[in-house]
């Protein structure tokens, strides 16, 4: 039954309901009929409301049968990708927090250009980006980002401070693909040049089919970023998706900021060592909590979920996804999955 049958049955329902009500208050009163009028309308609503999430039903993160730690109980195609996180993951061990020092990040900023404290809450600084960053990505489903976000902010929030812990907004979790323009790499463009680019982008988002993707592991890296790192199971792989990218958009920089094969959201980026740390603790010991809360994370937290939307997004100010900072944003949906032939 499509959407425009179900309407028309409600109609149909509806207006008989009506009718029978006119005739009924005759005989009943309108008082009693008032009330049996609501509940059948009530009945009625959940019937609806039933047959919508059936027709159209959304995925989201699936109840954990095993933990992400348990990699007996995956078997993911590209392994690549998995050498990728694990040399990532490597990375902790090998540089530890630099970020409690105030270190770089991955787009060569200091936290202290990202962040500061105002009345003991953290607030993001947002820093004009003239021209634009351009960022093509990936948005990831909200159901499942914002159940991911709960389930980082159990883990995380009883070890730091309000100003311990910068939280991505899971209305805004994201992977990104591709960048027509970026703060380190700027190329300008006119408004005729910004709409020949997003029109590229539907383009390729119109060709592209959506993803079926699970997470794989969580990653603290050594500049204090919380990464959900993933595969794809179904749809376009990101790294044809990149290529595809690069011919759509040719004024791109030569250089883009991740590996073509990566494919990883923020969910969060430390700020501080955990709040147990004593003041004479060995980088040693911090690095130690610091794990023992990946670990956690990693047994806790299990996503099978779906990618539906390439966005082409001006971010206005630098880091404006990550910072809740300014953006324009125009969202393209990707080819669903064809039916499984039958047979």
């Amino acid at each position: 039954m499509n959407l425009i049958a179900l309407v028309e049955i409600v109609d149909v329902v509806l207006a008989y309901l009506e009718t029978t009500w006119r005739r009924c208050a005759r005989i009943m009163g309108a008082r009693t009929l008032n009330v049996a009028y609501i509940l059948v309308l009530v009945v009625l609503s959940s019937w609806l409301l039933l047959a919508s999430l059936t027709r159209f039903p959304r995925t989201r993160v699936l109840q954990c049968r095993h933990s992400l730690t348990d990699r007996s109980a995956h078997s993911f195609e590209n392994n690549e990708r998995s050498k990728l996180y694990e040399n990532m993951a490597a990375e902790l061990g090998k540089q530890g927090p630099v970020f409690l020092g105030g270190g770089e990040t991955s787009q060569s900023l200091k936290l202290s250009d990202l962040f500061s404290v105002v009345e003991g809450k953290i607030v993001p600084i947002h820093k004009a980006a003239n021209p634009p960053v351009r960022a093509v990505v990936l948005y990831l489903d909200p159901d499942a980002a914002h159940e991911i976000s709960r389930t980082v902010k159990s883990v995380l929030s009883p070890h730091f401070s309000k100003t311990g812990v910068w939280y991505q907004d899971p209305d805004f979790y994201h992977f990104s693909m591709h960048h027509a323009s970026h703060h380190q790499n700027p190329v300008p463009a006119t408004p005729e040049e910004v709409e020949i680019e997003a029109a590229s982008v539907k383009n390729v988002a119109d060709r592209s089919w959506l993803l079926e993707i699970e997470l794989e592991r969580v990653v603290l890296t050594p500049s204090g970023v919380l990464l959900g790192c993933w595969q794809v199971s179904k749809g376009t792989d990101p790294s044809l998706l990149r290529k595809e990218l690069r011919t759509a958009l040719p004024r791109s920089p030569a250089t883009q900021v991740y590996n073509p094969t990566i494919f990883y959201t923020s969910f969060a980026r430390l700020l501080s060592p955990p709040l147990t740390t004593r003041k004479d603790e060995s980088m040693e010991a911090v690095l130690e909590m610091f794990k023992e809360l990946v670990v956690e994370l990693n047994l806790k937290l299990c996503s099978k979920t779906t990618v539906e939307e390439l966005w082409y997004v001006e971010e206005l100010d630098i880091l404006a996804l990550a910072l809740k900072g300014r953006t324009r944003i125009r969202r393209f949906r990707l080819k669903p999955q064809p039916p499984h032939p039958e047979g």
